[in-house]
């Protein structure tokens, strides 16, 4: 939107940072190349949003697993405590999908 404006502005001579008609072009095309970026952006967002519910569902029914089963900790093995919380993360996560 302001770019439009500082289009108009710079027309009428109001203000006069770059004028000519290719520079008008060039401001429109950046500008109209914005709004389609814009509006495709919406597009992505409105069909990961319908992705985002099945997702959820999943986690909650993860996490109703892992609280039935009594935490992350009954998914430990005796030797994982000298490993990194990042190793640990990886072993965890495997166990779950053998699972």
């Amino acid at each position: 939107m302001l770019v439009f404006i500082y289009i108009l502005l710079n027309a009428f001579h109001v203000i006069q940072f770059i004028s000519g008609v290719f520079s008008y072009c060039i401001i429109s095309a950046l500008c109209l190349g914005l709004v389609f970026l814009g509006l495709s952006s919406l597009k992505k967002v409105k069909e990961l949003s319908e992705h985002l519910d099945g997702e959820q569902q999943l986690t909650k029914k993860i996490n109703e697993f892992l609280n039935d089963l009594g935490g992350f900790s009954k998914l430990d093995e005796p030797d994982w405590s000298e490993l990194s919380e990042d190793v640990i993360y990886f072993k965890r996560t495997a166990r779950i999908r053998q699972l």
